[in-house]
């Protein structure tokens, strides 16, 4: 279980150190429009499924930052692929390798262009039918 991981060294990449700060604080206050609730952080609900999945889930974390317009934008990014790609992937909807892919996709789209453009492209083409299935039918 993520409690028996570790604690942190200098020598773990950032997300490993990431998933354990997830693992010793299992729980989330973003993804929640009222701040009372409490729910258990999306990478502690990935790891029985995937390590990769739940380190791509951690990595989201870094869209979170700043203040101000920078932390609004940041966190309706993190809120938008929570949404559209991480509740969907834990919800058994998404492939775990596709969903692990396809969060770092729409995470790296958002972080390229904080605005959401690139966002709201990226998780449009991460909800139309792959090409082949379309010719296939």
């Amino acid at each position: 279980m993520l409690s028996s991981l570790p604690a942190s060294t200098s020598a773990e990449p950032a997300a490993i150190r990431a998933l354990n700060c997830a693992a010793r604080s299992p729980t989330s206050r973003i993804d929640s429009d009222e701040p009372s609730a409490i729910r258990p952080a999306p990478s502690v609900l990935a790891a029985p499924l995937s390590a990769v999945l739940a380190i791509e889930i951690a990595e989201c974390a870094r869209l979170i930052k700043g203040y101000g317009d920078t932390h609004k934008r940041g966190s309706d990014n993190y809120r938008t692929i929570v949404a559209q790609v991480i509740e969907p992937a834990l919800a058994g909807q998404i492939p775990v390798r596709q969903a692990a892919d396809a969060i770092a996709s729409a995470r790296t789209a958002a972080l390229l262009d904080p605005e959401g453009e690139a966002l709201s492209k990226c998780i449009a083409e991460l909800s139309s039918p792959p090409a082949h299935a379309i010719a296939a039918e």
